[in-house]
């Protein structure tokens, strides 16, 4: 049986990187990232990859029992400095999946990820665009990415989950002017700020909460009144 990564048989015409960043640190955008990338993944090859230094990622795999000890984000980028064009047959013995969603082990240092440049990070990208079946990469952009400016603007389409506190407020509209110094719009078409559902919607259950609850909704709304429109192809 063939593969479903085997870039022979992958077809597609379009290719998506959505980027998640919460300005605001928010400890609740994991699962608004499982939530959204179950979401897309219900009619699309979706990767989802963490580059959180602190995302929390494993943890929560765990605790929804799907978890399986493997490769991480950081194997993924040795192996893409290497450039040998195997990437597909790679990142196919490292993925793990939630559902229909795929996603790569977070890098368990966060010193692993500091020194990976803008260019470094477009070049992965490249490859698990030109040499996987996946439509969309959503990546998840933590704090310790200096390249992070370079990043967005490469961006089909930007969330921002953000707390729903005055404090949380201040520090978005401060990172909205950070956006302006490097060119780009806060009210981007692409660029959605995404406010928590009611803590008393929120259930213990995570697998439930991010597959059909609380989480689940908030995306399914977003999705339904028209967002994302954003661009389609990003220029790498």
């Amino acid at each position: 049986e063939q593969s479903a990564l085997n870039p022979a048989a992958r077809g597609k015409k379009e290719f998506r990187l959505a980027g998640v960043y919460s300005p605001t640190g928010c400890s609740w955008k994991i699962l608004f990232d499982l939530a959204l990338g179950g979401y897309l993944a219900r009619s699309e090859r979706v990767l989802y990859l963490n580059l959180d230094p602190l995302s929390g990622l494993e943890e929560a795999a765990e605790s929804m029992g799907v978890q399986i000890p493997g490769r991480t984000v950081s194997d993924l980028v040795y192996f893409s400095r290497r450039k040998n064009g195997h990437l597909f047959y790679f990142l196919e013995g490292m993925v793990q999946s939630f559902g229909n969603l795929d996603y790569v082990l977070p890098a368990p240092f966060p010193e692993d990820l500091r020194d990976i440049g803008a260019e470094e990070w477009k070049t992965l990208f490249c490859s698990i665009r030109d040499h996987t079946d996946y439509s969309v990469l959503l990546a998840d952009f933590g704090d310790c990415l200096e390249s992070l400016p370079d990043l967005l603007k490469e961006c089909s389409e930007i969330y921002l989950p953000v707390g729903s506190d005055r404090e949380s407020g201040f520090r978005l509209a401060h990172f909205q002017k950070l956006l302006k110094r490097t060119g780009m719009r806060e009210d981007e078409p692409w660029m959605h700020v995404i406010a928590p559902p009611s803590p008393d919607a929120v259930q213990e259950d995570l697998a439930f909460t991010v597959t059909q609850g609380a989480y689940y909704r908030l995306v399914r709304e977003m999705e339904h009144e028209g967002e994302p429109s954003g661009k389609t192809i990003p220029v790498f």
